[in-house]
């Protein structure tokens, strides 16, 4: 019994397999993540609503609504000119 021996064989393969897939490049999530974000975004100025809690925005006040119409401008809340509304989004592989 003294001279027994004991072979355990590991195959870490499938181990392998499976850190892989989760340290490569998650572009095409960080990708999605941003798309949602823009669209939450764009829909929340559609709406003029908070996208989390479905909550409307402060209206304008009645003189910066009568500004507003005076000049020009929408009386869209938080849209005067749509720069804001313009920003543009951006994503890597590790950032959304």
């Amino acid at each position: 019994m003294a001279n027994d021996v004991i072979k355990i064989d590991i195959n870490t393969k499938s181990i392998e397999e499976a850190l892989s897939k989760l340290t490569s490049p998650s572009a095409p999530l960080m990708a999605k993540i941003a798309g949602i974000l823009v669209e939450s975004a764009d829909q929340a100025f559609e709406d003029e609503k908070d996208p989390v809690t479905g909550l409307p925005w402060v209206p304008l006040s009645e003189a910066y609504a009568q500004w507003k119409s005076e000049h020009g401008y929408s009386n869209k809340i938080l849209q005067k000119d749509g720069h804001l509304a313009m920003i543009q989004s951006d994503s890597s592989e590790s950032e959304a």
